[in-house]
């Protein structure tokens, strides 16, 4: 917030009105980014979803291009956040999911074959999709997730935490499968050379 207003009014006395921006956006740059109070409540309000921070952006883009930057960072950050609250939350639910409904010990490791076991039941599937998870081939889905582990262990919360990274569109999956599969034939190629 502090640094967007310093950059702000630090560029407010070489902004023409009605040249470099028309009057109604140099208002809302001065009732937004003119305060430390007025940066907090619009960096509030395009955080939470108040406002579409889009809109503060192109304004600020105008007059301060460091303050748009800041701005930009702030919002991808906090948005990265939610995502990652988000992603613990679903995997949280997975789990209690499989170890409730389907009774799997999700206290150990997670091997291709309980994984494979998990993937055929229909009630899985379902949930798994549901969180964005498509299936199509288990196995493929299995050593791509286990590619993208932290670690080498496979810690079933370790396997599901991975889960969560491959949300999204079906696509996103073939593009996970492709780069696991460009890694291995990288592999194959130097442990040959």
């Amino acid at each position: 917030g502090i640094a967007t207003v310093q950059s702000v009014t630090a560029s407010l006395p070489t902004v023409t009105v009605g040249v470099d921006i028309d009057d109604a956006s140099y208002d809302t740059l001065k009732e937004c980014f003119g305060s430390v109070a007025g940066s907090i409540l619009t960096y509030y309000k395009a955080t939470s979803g108040g406002d579409d921070w889009s809109k503060y952006y192109e304004v600020l883009a105008v007059v301060s291009p460091i303050g748009a930057f800041i701005f930009l960072f702030v919002i991808g950050f906090t948005q990265a956040q939610e995502q990652r609250r988000e992603d613990l939350k679903d995997a949280r639910e997975l789990r209690r999911f499989l170890a409730d409904v389907l009774h799997v010990d999700c206290s150990g490791d997670l091997t291709w074959e309980d994984f494979s076991r998990i993937a055929e039941d229909a009630r899985a599937q379902a949930v798994f999709s549901i969180l964005g998870l498509e299936i199509r081939n288990p196995k493929l889905f299995y050593d791509v997730v286990r590619c993208y582990q932290d670690d080498d262990s496979e810690s079933f919360d370790a396997f599901l935490q991975s889960c969560m990274r491959m949300k999204g569109k079906a696509s996103t999956l073939d593009v996970h499968a492709l780069l696991y599969k460009t890694q291995k034939l990288d592999d194959e190629v130097s442990r040959l050379a």
